[in-house]
């Protein structure tokens, strides 16, 4: 079993880069600056996070790579959900393509190479406009950037062929042994074992993130909601989109144009989100999260059939469990109250929702008393 992360909807994470910089109110408490500055002072691994924090322990805006550490998912022989860059932003603007080619190189081989798990990657960025500018190169060169960054870093069994030469014989040649370079990537592009996600922490954000989102190629896009600051209607975005200006019609069937970027398909194309996370902040400074901002998200997908996974309540809860702080909410999440509760409150009154700190432990999972652990079934 490969799990070595409490994250709750992936299985295991991987971190080919550490070191990032705040972008929106999502990241004012970052678990990652904080782990950063711990990890530092960590002889076992200092070196990887040298210079990525400063003295007060805050980012300083410099990526350390690792890259070697993607070679775990090449080891690992039971399929897992594996979250790429959990320490990082993996699309942050100082990580050079480069870098970006030999992480998807290791992607790319697990999706090809036979004595490979099918491992699904899920990238979670706060910079779809990155992504998308990224995966936007083209179906051919960015396969064949992928594969030649594979060469010396993922080595085959026979040493003698390159990992370029195995992609280039799946990316060539045609069904009629014709040879095209580069030109056959319809089951190569986009990467069928890789989701692409965005957080939304507030309205705004969704506004500003989703629509770079969906108009990346991938296999499957979702969305983080957490921490939740706000309300957030996703709804525009949770039906199948897909206007008639960008089908193609081939044998009587619709099919995405190939320069789109997308594979020829027998059915459309679905480019609405398929997936929605959400939960509370941790750790200190933790700012709470208004219960109906979660019932809201889960009662969208529901209308949408579409999966919903409440991580958590993060630090806040509407249950108290102690003597604790509390915050009062109104129905549009502003903090209008701070003080104590005794043990055992948290009354509704008019439109306000008295919330408790209590910790990740004891807040839960429970949305109304019901865990929602939807998760896309398949690989995109």
């Amino acid at each position: 079993m490969a799990t070595n992360t409490r994250i709750e909807w992936a299985d295991a994470t991987i971190n080919p880069l550490v070191g990032c910089s705040k972008v929106s109110p999502a990241c004012d408490n970052c678990y990652a600056e904080r782990m950063a500055a711990r990890m530092v002072h960590n002889p076992a691994v200092a070196h990887r996070y040298a210079g990525t924090v400063d003295a007060h322990g805050k980012w300083t805006g410099k990526i350390n790579y690792v890259t070697s550490q993607m070679k775990k998912a090449l080891r690992w022989r039971k399929p897992q959900r594996i979250f790429v860059g959990s320490m990082s932003d993996l699309f942050h603007p100082s990580v050079p393509d480069e870098h970006l080619d030999q992480v998807f190189a290791y992607m790319l081989a697990s999706h090809t190479l036979a004595n490979c798990a099918n491992h699904t990657f899920m990238l979670l960025t706060k910079r779809p406009d990155r992504m998308r500018e990224y995966l936007s190169a083209g179906p051919s060169a960015l396969i064949e950037r992928w594969a030649k960054a594979g060469d010396g870093w993922i080595i085959l069994d026979n040493e003698d062929v390159c990992f370029s030469e195995t992609i280039e014989s799946i990316a060539s040649w045609g069904p009629q042994l014709d040879y095209r370079p580069w030109a056959y990537t319809h089951q190569l592009f986009p990467l069928p074992n890789v989701w692409l996600g965005t957080t939304v922490e507030d309205q705004a954000r969704a506004d500003e993130r989703v629509p770079e989102l969906l108009a990346t190629p991938g296999a499957l896009h979702f969305v983080s909601c957490e921490p939740l600051l706000g309300p957030v209607d996703l709804s525009p975005w949770l039906e199948e989109i897909l206007h008639e200006d960008e089908v193609g019609v081939e044998n009587g069937n619709q099919t995405l144009p190939m320069e789109l970027g997308m594979p020829c398909m027998h059915d459309p194309w679905i480019f609405g989100l398929r997936w929605v996370i959400a939960g509370g902040e941790t750790g200190p400074g933790a700012r709470p999260s208004h219960p109906d901002w979660f019932r809201s998200l889960r009662d969208q997908c529901k209308a949408h059939d579409v999966p919903f996974f409440f991580k958590s309540w993060g630090q806040w809860s509407n249950t108290n469990a102690g003597l604790v702080a509390c915050y009062n909410l109104d129905a549009y999440g502003w903090w209008t109250e701070k003080g104590f509760a005794p043990h055992g409150v948290g009354s509704i009154f008019e439109n306000q929702m008295c919330m408790f700190n209590v910790g990740k432990a004891r807040s839960g999972r429970l949305l109304d008393g019901v865990e929602h652990n939807a998760i896309p079934a398949g690989r995109g």
